[in-house]
């Protein structure tokens, strides 16, 4: 007897590929009323997300958008830099479907040194 159960599974990965430390403000990312702040290095990831769902054909079902929902702000605070990066745009971010029974979407946003410009104001001050 083989049983109909699947599951798909999705992660959202932000993945620092600059040279720059960072911070990544996240409000009230643990559900306890405050804000979260992480300090990020170069090659360091962070998991925004990941979920499984189970039944007998969630696979079938479309796929999550890879961005972020525009009710969950993200903020990017380099000193001296401002982040011009997009996370609620869907075409910023890598995706990878792993298809089957336990089928796998893979989210990835990767940041670049190219997503910093110099802050020209705190140059004048």
């Amino acid at each position: 007897m083989i049983s109909c159960e699947t599951s798909h599974t999705q992660t959202k990965v932000i993945i620092n590929n600059s040279d720059y430390f960072f911070e990544l403000h996240v409000e009230d990312y643990y559900g306890f009323g405050s804000d979260t702040i992480i300090n990020i290095s170069p090659g360091m990831l962070f998991y925004i997300s990941s979920f499984e769902k189970l039944g007998n054909h969630p696979s079938s079902l479309p796929t999550i958008p890879c961005s972020i929902h525009p009710d969950y702000p993200l903020g990017v605070l380099c000193d001296g830099y401002i982040f011009t990066g997009n996370f609620y745009d869907e075409y910023n971010w890598e995706e990878d479907f792993d298809p089957g029974r336990a089928s796998h979407q893979h989210c990835r946003y990767n940041i670049e040194n190219k997503d910093f410009l110099i802050d020209s104001i705190q140059l004048i001050f």
